[in-house]
């Protein structure tokens, strides 16, 4: 069984988030302030790790100040924050959706792969795209769109803006050009990702090491299904662990499974670096009354948004799946993602892969801890252990 924790970064993935992050106009300092606010406990080892990446930030800045206007048309994560929310377009040109899929591998040899598909399989590639991101609607037996006057067809049909459809019909058939600028901005920045090395290198064996410990004397699977929620059946190939530097407050696990539900690659689980050093976006263990505060106002802050509320009450009492949630909601499964990170990070839910879906379902506990520290602090209730 394959078992491998990584000591270096994948650039292809870096170069991803960070254009995601200029793109959308969101800040490292912003991610620090909350995070300081959550984990206060942690404070020192979060401000170490983020003067690094507010470093890298601002000399992104300065690096790609030709390439903004592209990188934003690319990357941006258009009509965010509404319940039309849509995918970035880069995504399309990758023709992945999720960037697990390409752990390991460089910009370069992504291009070369993407390139040497069929025409069939990059019209089933990008319909598959457009069936996660632009339908409230989930069909069991949809057939696979194998011309590109099917793929045509499917996007006329989803629910993306006009505006959107117009882009992704040029992306559709002058894909060659957009290939071309796009892996051109990733290669450049992989090359700038590079210059960082040996800023990162330390960063890189506090979290090599965290994992060699931490998977000593418990199994990779065990742990995944406590720390993260996540109900999977552990993978006879094993498992690859990768560090994640832009996102270092965040996870994410991916296995690959077949139509025949077999699955024959390892799981590729990648972790923030402030998870080698006990900060958990999950918001596990016992909290101060500070950090309980703070945990208790951003998950009010979150159900205060009646669609994620919706979701919830939804799946309180049973599992459901993407697409099942956007057909009950009336949205698209892009936007249902959305909610979902929102209230993943919160704690809020827990997750089960089951073949190729991912189920959600409430987290109980996360929800009576919330309410029992409301009922103490603005009612003056105090519990049994009070």
């Amino acid at each position: 069984m394959r078992a491998e924790i990584k000591k270096e970064l994948d650039y292809l993935l870096e170069v991803y988030q960070l254009f995601s992050l200029l793109a959308n106009e969101k800040t490292c300092a912003e991610t620090e302030k909350r995070l300081l606010a959550k984990c206060e406990n942690r404070a020192e080892e979060i401000s170490r790790v983020f003067r690094l990446l507010k470093k890298i930030e601002k000399e992104a800045q300065k690096t790609f100040r030709r390439e903004k206007k592209e990188i934003e048309f690319y990357f941006k994560d258009r009509n965010e924050g509404t319940e039309d929310a849509e995918e970035p377009l880069a995504d399309f040109i990758l023709l992945i959706s999720n960037m697990v899929h390409f752990m390991g591998k460089s910009a370069g040899e992504v291009k070369a792969e993407i390139e040497g598909i069929s025409e069939e399989e990059y019209c089933i590639r990008f319909g598959e795209i457009l069936q996660r991101f632009g339908y409230n609607i989930y069909d069991m037996k949809r057939e696979l769109d194998k011309t590109p006057g099917e793929v045509m067809k499917r996007l006329l049909k989803t629910n993306l803006s006009d505006e959107t459809k117009v882009l992704l019909q040029d992306i559709f058939w002058n894909r060659e050009e957009h290939r071309e600028k796009l892996f051109g901005l990733m290669e450049k920045g992989e090359v700038f990702f590079r210059r960082f090395e040996e800023e990162i290198s330390p960063e890189l064996t506090v979290f090599y090491d965290f994992w060699v410990k931490k998977l000593e004397n418990q199994s990779f699977f065990d742990y995944v299904r406590k720390e993260f929620q996540l109900n999977i059946e552990d993978n006879e190939n094993g498992y690859e662990v990768w560090p994640a530097l832009i996102a270092s407050n965040m996870a994410g696990f991916g296995r690959e499974i077949e139509e025949d539900g077999s699955c024959h690659k390892c799981d590729i689980l990648c972790t923030g670096l402030l998870f080698a050093m006990g900060v958990n976006p999950l918001h596990q263990g016992k909290k101060s009354d500070r950090e309980m505060e703070n945990y208790a106002a951003e998950v009010l802050k979150v159900l205060g948004d009646r669609s994620k509320f919706e979701i919830l009450s939804y799946i309180s009492d049973k599992r459901a799946y993407g697409s099942e949630l956007a057909k009950h909601m009336g949205l698209t499964t892009a936007t249902i993602s959305h909610h979902m990170n929102a209230l993943y990070t919160c704690g809020l839910v827990e997750l089960e892969k089951e073949n190729n879906r991912v189920f959600y379902r409430a987290n109980k506990q996360a929800v009576e801890e919330v309410l029992e520290y409301c009922r103490r602090v603005l009612l003056g209730e105090r519990g049994d252990a009070g």
